[in-house]
């Protein structure tokens, strides 16, 4: 069994691999609203205050000083919907947020197949004079956003 699971895992990243270097890139104005994880301040950001820097100007976007964590939604067309979803987690050592092309482009794809994809734009440990922890902050959001997810899945469709 676990060597089934293994080789489809392969063979569905050696197929995403291929197909999502082809998908453009989405500029800020073509995100879908954001949806913050917590009303005012996150715990432990409080008093921390600034928009998020846009670190490469350009296509990618790719962002941090993130102080109010927050989710994207990608909902499925009408009647395409399967019920699942996944909350997708951009890259960057948490020092950024590589979030076009480990997140938005990904979620789309995901959306495109009827599955509901969030990306997660979360707090950074790594960055110069962060406050923030992997293991309290950056999980703490992710674990929130599941609550989320959760909370509203029958508007979102899962």
């Amino acid at each position: 069994m676990k060597s089934h699971f293994a080789l489809m895992f392969c063979v569905a990243c050696g197929y995403l691999a291929t197909v999502l270097p082809t998908v453009s890139a989405q500029s800020d104005a073509e995100l879908p609203p954001a949806v913050y994880l917590y009303e005012g301040d996150a715990p432990g950001s409080e008093g921390r205050s600034g928009e998020q820097k846009q670190v490469r100007p350009g296509a990618d976007r790719v962002v941090s000083n993130v102080h109010r964590p927050l989710i994207y939604p990608y909902l499925p067309k009408a009647g395409t919907n399967t019920g699942m979803a996944v909350i997708i987690a951009p890259g960057g050592g948490h020092r950024a947020l590589w979030s076009t092309h480990e997140g938005h482009v990904p979620a789309k794809y995901f959306a495109e197949r009827g599955i509901t994809a969030f990306v997660l734009e979360y707090r950074l440990a790594e960055e110069p004079d962060s406050p923030y922890t992997v293991d309290e902050h950056a999980l703490g959001d992710m674990q929130r956003a599941i609550r989320l997810v959760r909370s509203r899945a029958k508007e979102w469709g899962v």
